[in-house]
């Protein structure tokens, strides 16, 4: 596992910082669950810190990592690297089980997360920064994808491209 539960009643009023280097256990989970073929180096930056009024808490950091994943063209591992910031809210929300309406307008911020029995779980909110920050499709930087192409590009060409029919509609409707 790779936790890290921080009491949100206990941090001083200007804040707490807290350095994060994951072990070689908390590395070779992390590494499962984002289905990588290693990390190497998992290192966060992380401040907590209560905001006015007392009702939430402010997560703020970065965080770096090595990682070895395979290229999803050759299936071959290569080694990268992944940074990232982040930035959460924490404090109390209503229960489901309390008649209470919650309405989110567009414009406004979203709700903080829920504190989990009264606690952060600061490595769960980066691991899951970090896995937003992984590239869906990793692509070793040594492997030339060559001999795809997405269409007949002379034929496009010729017949005005793939939205020619469109516009010849459009002009067809506008008469």
């Amino acid at each position: 596992m790779f936790q890290r539960f921080i009491e949100a009643d206990n941090l001083p009023p200007k804040g707490k910082f807290f350095r994060i280097e994951a072990n070689e256990e908390e590395r070779a989970y992390l590494a499962r669950r984002f289905d990588l073929v290693a990390v190497e180096e998992f290192v966060a930056e992380i401040t907590l810190r209560p905001l006015p009024k007392g009702e939430t808490i402010a997560l703020e950091g970065k965080f770096s990592a090595e990682i070895v994943q395979k290229c999803v063209i050759s299936l071959q591992p290569f080694a990268s690297s992944v940074k990232g910031s982040i930035t959460r809210r924490f404090g109390s929300v209503p229960s489901l089980d309390e008649d209470v309406e919650i309405l989110i307008e567009m414009d406004e911020e979203e709700p903080p997360e829920p504190l989990d029995d009264g606690k952060i779980d600061i490595c769960e909110a980066v691991a899951e920064e970090f896995g937003l920050n992984l590239d869906p499709f990793p692509r070793s930087p040594d492997v030339e994808f060559e001999g795809y192409e997405t269409g007949n590009k002379k034929e496009e060409a010729e017949n005005g491209g793939p939205f020619a029919a469109l516009a010849a509609l459009k002009d067809k409707m506008k008469e």
